[in-house]
């Protein structure tokens, strides 16, 4: 499930609490408004989305969080990893045109976490004449980003 942490963890405790579910937080999302309020300086040098992303480490009692941090700023992708060691839920790969080099070195810890590319898969097939068609260009498109990534493994 992938919670935002804005309201701090007593919301999130319902799923903070629970050691077989995993929760995806909400840390620098790989869409540019996101930046509004993510790259907001709260102190001791540290944007928003990098307080989150401890905040969230310390939470991790159960072994069961885990960070969106997105692909389409490398340098912020890089900074949360450097930061905690947990698994990293990577959008932005694909139709936002995010780093899949970086999506693999910073967002996976250990191997663990999960490049993310919905728009760039499920649109591949927009505008093909049948079912078939459709179902074939996102099979592709999958693939394709599959031996990308795999080259920076």
């Amino acid at each position: 499930m992938t919670v935002n942490p804005y309201m701090g963890r007593d919301t999130l405790e319902p799923y903070l609490s629970k050691p077989e579910k995993g929760v995806i937080v909400l840390c620098r999302t790989s869409n540019s408004g996101g930046a509004d309020f993510q790259n907001l300086e709260v102190g001791n040098g540290k944007s928003l989305y990098e307080y989150v992303a401890q905040r969230c480490a310390e939470w991790n009692d159960n072994d069961n969080v885990g960070l969106v941090v997105g692909a389409t700023a490398p340098e912020e992708l890089e900074s949360v990893r450097e930061l905690v060691d947990l698994p990293f839920l990577v959008p932005g790969v694909g139709a936002q045109g995010g780093d899949a080099e970086a999506a693999v070195e910073y967002g996976l810890a250990d191997g663990v976490g999960l490049v993310n590319s919905s728009r760039g898969i499920i649109f591949a097939g927009e505008g093909a004449d049948d079912e078939t068609s459709y179902f074939n260009a996102a099979g592709a498109a999958a693939k394709r980003l599959k031996k990308r990534l795999n080259q920076y493994r």
